[in-house]
């Protein structure tokens, strides 16, 4: 019997990937082109300082981007949640009332507040774990193993 359930979830889809293409190499060639070769790009180039600085928020968001993970916890004490690099959060059984597995719909990724779900944690697809806390309030976190987390949460409870 399954002590503990855990799931890490990645920025890793194809499509996401695709759209940030132009980013990517648009910021390589002015790199390569205006720093490395020295061959001003445009009329009105920036100067090497603004592509640099350009570059850097450019790569930046890149890097959040492949770096944002959503990590779910699930064992005796409680549900445990991670959105690297920005929040955590720590509900104790204590605490919950009722869990249960649904289908939220697509609601767009990262996290947001919806008046059905409240807040909604979302790396990808449309099945998460709906928390109703005894407090009133209900949160919904996203998995890309509704089965197994579903079957986890059957034994467990």
């Amino acid at each position: 019997m399954k002590t503990e359930f855990k799931e890490s979830q990645r920025f890793r889809q194809w499509w996401i990937w695709l759209l940030m293409s132009p980013l990517i190499l648009v910021t390589a060639y002015v790199i390569i082109a205006q720093l490395i070769l020295g061959k001003p790009i445009g009329d009105k180039p920036l100067p090497d300082i603004g592509v640099l600085l350009f570059s850097l928020f450019a790569f930046g968001i890149i890097f959040l981007v492949w770096y944002m993970r959503l990590d779910t916890k699930i064992n005796e004490k409680g549900v445990f949640m991670t959105y690297r690099p920005v929040l955590r959060r720590t509900y104790m059984w204590k605490d919950i009332d009722k869990t249960e597995i649904i289908d939220y719909g697509f609601v767009g990724y990262g996290f947001r507040w919806r008046p059905k779900h409240g807040w909604v944690y979302n790396i990808g697809g449309n099945m998460g774990l709906k928390i109703y806390l005894k407090s009133g309030k209900h949160l919904t976190i996203g998995t890309q193993k509704p089965n197994e987390l579903k079957n986890f949460m059957d034994q467990k409870l």
